[in-house]
């Protein structure tokens, strides 16, 4: 392989790789779109370049036609990856240790369930914990959420180190019900996404999770029990 063509290897290889990204928890709800647009756009660029690739070397010459070739063929591939949540997997691997961790101290610690302030579902503070910003260190904690902790009996440390586990994977709120342990990292309205992990791998497409009974649209099984998940 020639100098010239191991850059371009290269080049479509950084494309592939970051198409599959691009869905994946790291751009969050609008992910999907943006990889789908980014795939279409190298499709129709690709076609355009083969077309002009013919013109300027010549239609004889049987290498002018290579990446009329080349382009469908990388296009299929990244989008195959993309929509067999490559992205998913790849964010999941970097934070598996977390998420089994997180698993682990929410059982241990009786934590049910931590609210996400920042959106739609919003509680008191004395009701339920939450991930506000505003209260991070284990004494903002107990004074918040001193009621809850007191009636539920829980390890105000164990609450803070569960927070700074949540937000080191991009959590954004969890909640254990049912056997179910729900960990959404974003979404609007009811169009949520993130991880869970159901009893003895019990969940499909079309069932309903708690907390707020939403209806999964998609999963992609990873590993272990966990799925990541797409809701409506």
């Amino acid at each position: 392989m020639t100098p010239k063509n191991k850059k371009y290897a290269k080049y479509l290889g950084l494309f592939i790789l970051s198409v599959s990204l691009l869905n994946s928890p790291y751009f969050g709800s609008f992910g999907p779109i943006l990889s789908l647009l980014s795939v279409l756009f190298f499709l129709i660029a690709g076609l355009l370049f083969s077309v002009l690739n013919i013109f300027s070397k010549g239609y004889k010459k049987p290498s002018s036609y290579a990446p009329l070739v080349i382009f469908p063929i990388v296009t299929v591939i990244a989008l195959s990856l993309s929509v067999t949540g490559t992205g998913d997997h790849v964010h999941f691997l970097l934070n598996k240790s977390n998420l089994q961790a997180i698993d682990t101290l929410s059982q241990d610690a009786n934590i049910h369930q931590i609210s996400n302030m920042r959106r739609h579902h919003k509680m008191l503070n004395d009701q339920l914990i939450s991930n506000d910003d505003s209260y991070t260190t284990k004494q903002e904690i107990a004074a918040a959420y001193a009621g809850t902790i007191r009636v539920d009996n829980l390890d105000v440390e164990k609450v803070a180190l569960l927070r700074k586990k949540l937000d080191r994977s991009g959590v954004v709120s969890m909640a254990r019900e049912q056997g179910y342990i729900v960990l959404t990292m974003g979404g609007f309205l009811d169009n949520e996404f993130g991880y869970l992990k159901a009893p003895n791998n019990d969940i499909e497409v079309g069932y309903m999770i708690p907390p707020y009974g939403l209806t999964v649209i998609s999963l992609t099984e990873l590993h272990n029990g966990w799925y990541f998940y797409y809701t409506t």
